[in-house]
């Protein structure tokens, strides 16, 4: 049976885990139309996401004052709120009926225009605040979280005749203003937008200015200068690129807009398109991403490619929204979403909510269903004979009553939180008791390089603190915290907070990763082996499956193979890269029209311009650089750096640079694994094949499914059984 959705009316609205659709219950058709798509990767992907990634199991424990559990008692849990940031443009008023609908739905929103510097510093030295006050206003009324943006513009017109210097200058007092003057009151801010930042002192400097706010900074659509808008480009820089040019970001907000122009035709992206084009880039990252400008036109055109094609209608917007919102809310990298307006005007004409009398449109209704019905959590039921009521809800704020004998009578609320489950919450007669505080473990996760203090400290007087370093959560008989201790291999710490009278504290966890080690294959010699392809392709092929032109041996990733032909062509590099000392080292990929790098068996760089940050140990490693050019504009750079070993950021030198008899016959491969007694499962490259484990895969270091070879090196399969990788 297919994981699915369904609604059991006396205990719990939305999910249910390995549960067939349940169709006795209604939701909006564009609900029910996503959630039983025909769409393979919907079905085994972004469904059992929402299960896995936004729900947590919860245990109430009902306790007398003497400690004995209350059984009998009748309890409701009512979901009042999302952890998931489910937003749109703010209003600024309750003057229409506009207000009520928007807060009906929704609990997050940018400012459409009022934050811009244009709009607060219309003339030189005259700023005027009114616009964003009234929004804040009426924000903070309702408890909604507000986003900034941005603050770097846009630029008014008396500031763009400035000087470089001066704009520099009124520019960050500009930013400085802003932040001074709504403090923590604003939940995030949009430093940049759409490149419109000066340069990047500007980021430090507010960094600077601000220590108290820096998580709530982030960056929209802006890497060293380019626009990464997805109507122009669907993609995304990944995690590392982004926090290594942005230092100490925490959010990376991206525009949806589906059409480039308002009033034209759109693109419509499918489910696949958002994990593999943004999400996944940021799985297992502290810089979490945000779709803050979503949007259709409607009427409008699809374009050709489209997930779906032909007219857009309300009907179909409505299913769009739906579409785009479960996605996002499915992966555990995504923390907010924000329609680009309301209604009935906006930036692509046609989007919002509401038509012009403010009656609800289709999109309106769907949104509130998937929203507040399907996504939203009621339980109700009595504790046991252990005094416990237990259930399993969407991530947010509830309100607890119960009810019992010699008239207990509770009401609270508390926080479902993400990254927790179970959750264990001990209730009393007089309410929730408060938690002890969460635990902060010292230094952050990051590759190992070498042997590491590690201290986890607790703000909580009097409690113990409890940890784990196998990954597992720990639990009050885990190991006691009683002082540093070091790290001399790679583990996932873990850490809670215990005591008496107390609900335990979140959990703290960080994970420190071992570096990868090298081939070190024998008779290497300097150089790359290369092959070279020639074809009109959409992006980078995949050159595995296609015959060589022509092979030969080059010194360094650059594009003398071609033989100065200007477009239309592809180019394989495969070799090692030797790395001088055990490091964390940093990659970086500029290229046109596209790249890939990868070292060993890491999927290191997608595209360009990217930044992989990964650590390795000493030795040659094994890499590859894949290379697609269309027409005009050559350009491939391949360049690293490592503080460690005293390397400056550069061009990867010829003397680095080392290929084997094997390199072309066996590159190394992304990976992914199951362990099945002396088989070992792989899925390369999208084709699942099976290699005998241990001796015989050491005696045949290759294996075949089909009609095609796909080669597997020993050294391969021994790191990704040792990663415990699992098949994806």
């Amino acid at each position: 049976m297919k994981p699915g959705f369904g609604r059991v009316v006396t205990t719990m609205i939305g999910l249910l885990a390995s549960a067939a659709f349940n169709s006795a219950y209604a939701y909006h058709p564009a609900v029910d139309s996503f959630f039983n798509s025909s769409d393979p990767f919907v079905q085994s992907t972004v469904i059992p996401n929402i299960e896995k990634c936004r729900k947590a199991d919860v245990v109430l424990q009902f306790r007398a004052a003497d400690g004995s559990p209350l059984t009998g008692v009748q309890v409701q849990a009512n979901m009042i709120k999302h952890s998931f940031l489910f937003g749109c443009c703010l209003l600024n008023s309750d003057t229409d009926r506009r207000s009520a609908l928007w807060l009906d739905v929704f609990n997050f929103g940018l400012p459409e225009g009022a934050g811009k510097w244009d709009a607060i510093e219309r003339t030189d030295g005259v700023e005027n605040f009114s616009g964003m006050d009234n929004i804040m206003n009426w924000a903070e009324s309702h408890g909604v979280t507000v986003e900034e943006h941005f603050l770097s513009g846009y630029v008014p017109s008396w500031a763009s005749a400035l000087p470089a210097a001066t704009f520099a200058q009124r520019q960050l007092l500009h930013m400085r203003h802003v932040v001074d003057r709504y403090k923590d009151r604003i939940r995030f801010y949009q430093v940049d937008n759409e490149a419109k930042i000066a340069n990047k002192y500007l980021w430090d400097s507010m960094q600077v200015s601000f220590p108290q706010y820096k998580s709530r900074f982030g960056i929209c659509d802006d890497l060293n200068g380019t626009f990464w808008d997805l109507a122009g480009l669907w993609t995304m820089p990944g995690a590392d690129a982004v926090s290594n040019n942005w230092p100490g970001i925490t959010f990376a907000a991206n525009q949806v807009h589906c059409a480039t122009t308002p009033g034209t035709s759109g693109t419509w992206y499918s489910p696949r398109q958002f994990y593999e084009g943004m999400f996944n880039k940021y799985l297992d990252s502290k810089v979490k991403i945000q779709l803050t400008e979503l949007d259709f036109p409607c009427p409008g055109t699809m374009n050709a490619g489209s997930y779906r094609t032909g007219t857009m209608t309300e009907n179909l917007k409505a299913i769009c929204y739906v579409q785009y919102l479960a996605t996002a809310f499915s992966h555990p990298s995504v923390e907010a979403t924000n329609f680009w307006g309301f209604g009935p005007g906006g930036y692509m004409p046609g989007s919002g909510f509401v038509d012009g009398s403010y009656n609800p449109l289709p999109c309106y209704d769907a949104v509130k269903s998937l929203i507040k019905e399907k996504f939203w959590t009621k339980s109700s039921g009595a504790t046991d004979a252990q005094g416990t009521y237990a259930y399993r809800g969407f991530q947010g704020y509830y309100e607890l009553v119960a009810t019992g004998p010699n008239g207990l009578s509770i009401r609270d609320t508390f926080e479902l939180k993400p990254g927790l489950s179970p959750v264990q919450i001990i209730v009393t007669a007089q309410g929730i008791l408060s938690q002890v505080a969460k635990p902060v473990i010292s230094p952050a996760g990051d590759f190992l390089v070498s042997p590491t203090q590690i201290s986890i400290t607790g703000a909580t007087s009097g409690a113990q603190v409890r940890y784990t370093i196998d990954g597992a959560d720990p639990t009050e008989l885990s190991t006691l915290y009683s002082g540093p201790f070091t790290l001399s291999a790679a583990a996932t710490i873990k850490a809670r907070a215990y005591k008496t009278g107390m609900n335990p504290s979140e959990l703290s966890a960080e994970v420190f990763k071992g570096l990868l080690a090298a081939e070190n294959p024998a008779n290497a010699q300097q150089g790359l082996n290369y092959s070279y392809y020639e074809g009109q392709w959409d992006a980078l092929p995949d050159f595995q499956s296609m015959s060589a032109i022509r092979t030969g041996t080059a010194a360094v990733f650059d594009l003398t193979p071609a033989n100065q032909k200007m477009s239309y062509f592809g180019l394989r590099f495969d070799g090692y890269i030797d790395i001088p000392v055990d490091g964390i080292y940093t990659f970086y990929m500029g290229c046109n029209d596209a790249a890939d790098l990868h070292i060993s068996s890491f999927p290191a760089l997608k595209g360009c311009p990217e930044v992989c940050i990964i650590g390795l140990k000493a030795g040659k490693h094994g890499i590859r650089v894949d290379y697609y050019q269309a027409t005009a504009n050559l350009f491939l750079q391949a360049m690293w750096e490592c503080q460690r070993a005293g390397i400056a950021k550069q061009t990867i030198p010829a003397s680095s640079l080392y290929r084997s008899d094997n390199t072309a016959a066996l590159p190394p491969k992304k990976l992914a694994i199951a362990d099945s007694g002396p088989i070992a499962v792989y899925t390369i490259r999208g084709q699942r094949l099976t290699l005998e484990k241990g001796a015989l895969a050491a005696a045949r270091p290759r294996a075949y499914t089909g009609a095609k070879g796909v080669f597997v090196t020993a050294a391969e399969h021994n790191r990704a059984a040792k990663a415990a990788l699992v098949v994806q």
